[in-house]
């Protein structure tokens, strides 16, 4: 992560939250439906954000490339998708909190650019 990148990530506290919170809604879709196709629609409120500091982490969440945006039509709205590099932030994230077992977590391969 560059400098910039770093800054950006750091510069609102909600990124992680957010990033964490779509990470985890997006591995319950994932558990619930197996013909789930990894997008999810947007979280616009939350009781612990207030409104403009989430939508500040989702700028920047999709600027660093953490978050894929798709413009869908008026009836499906506006669809998000955990990028692989958005994947790879959080395991650095909770590694260097000491959260997680590297045999359990969740990592990102080569095949997961594709995506």
């Amino acid at each position: 992560m560059i400098d910039f990148e770093r800054e950006l990530w750091q510069q609102t506290p909600v990124n992680e939250t957010l990033l964490t919170l779509y990470l985890e809604h997006d591995r319950l879709l994932k558990e619930k439906n197996p013909e789930y196709d990894g997008w999810f629609g947007r979280l616009d409120d939350h009781p612990d954000i207030p409104s403009e500091e989430l939508t500040a982490a989702h700028g920047n969440l999709i600027a660093l490339g953490y978050l894929k945006v798709d413009i869908g039509g008026r009836t499906n709205g506006v669809k998000y998708q955990i990028t692989p590099a958005g994947k790879r932030q959080l395991d650095t994230e909770f590694a260097i909190a000491g959260f997680g077992d590297s045999d359990e977590s969740e990592t990102c391969t080569a095949a997961d650019e594709d995506e």
